[in-house]
């Protein structure tokens, strides 16, 4: 078989068909039989551990109007993180402030900024199906963040406690409770676009399109 990528500069692959992400992007790989003849794929090459500047950010489902939203009486603990039409409101905007290193964030309501983004784990380990909510005691485990950035421009929200569970939400119908799930693909009920609603440093050509180095590369 005779391998070749459409851009080596995003992704080059091996004679044994193995891919390597280098920049991201979209590429074609392309195989060919003795035979002659030739199939194809696309793959996306993603940034893991995605840097995030500080600042106010609406987080939108990709290809829909529905928004992460906290529902009313926040001071009430363990109030649990719904999706709702995006709207813009002060109920869908969240503090971005990261911890250590612009890999590794807390989100935090706007509307009450000691209260944190949260898996409700009940002192368990993280699983798909938990459900997501804001909280004020600290938990590391269920409350740090990182994010994987896709050539679309949406992210892939996961706790930094394990890489293998992202923030979802599905069946997509507002008033829905938004939790963890398993990462089997790139699945757009898994992919949040940022909306900057706040002052923030602007993006950088290199904070939208990196260059990733050995072992950052995502794949899919």
């Amino acid at each position: 078989y005779i391998w070749r990528s459409s851009n080596e500069s995003i992704a080059s692959v091996d004679s044994a068909g193995n891919v390597t992400g280098h920049a991201v992007g979209t590429a074609m790989i392309y195989v060919r039989s003795a035979s002659g003849r030739e199939v194809s794929c696309e793959v996306l090459v993603c940034q893991k551990n995605a840097e995030i500047p500080d600042g106010v950010y609406s987080m939108r489902l990709l290809r829909s109007d529905k928004a992460l939203t906290v529902g009313k009486n926040l001071a009430r603990e363990r109030k649990r993180v719904l999706v709702g039409a995006y709207e813009g409101t002060l109920a869908q905007r969240f503090m971005f402030n990261n911890i250590g290193s612009r890999h590794t964030f807390t989100i935090n309501p706007l509307v009450n900024r000691k209260y944190h983004l949260d898996v409700a784990r009940q002192n368990t380990a993280l699983e798909a199906g938990n459900d997501v909510q804001v909280h004020k005691k600290k938990d590391r485990t269920a409350q740090y963040w990182r994010a994987v950035y896709v050539p679309d421009g949406s992210y892939i929200f996961y706790p930094k406690a394990d890489a293998r569970l992202v923030l979802g939400a599905e069946p997509l119908e507002a008033g829905n409770s938004v939790r963890l799930e398993a990462l089997t693909a790139l699945e757009t009920l898994d992919r949040w676009v940022l909306i900057r609603t706040g002052k923030s440093p602007a993006p950088t050509d290199s904070f939208q399109r990196p260059v990733i180095r050995d072992g950052q590369s995502f794949v899919s």
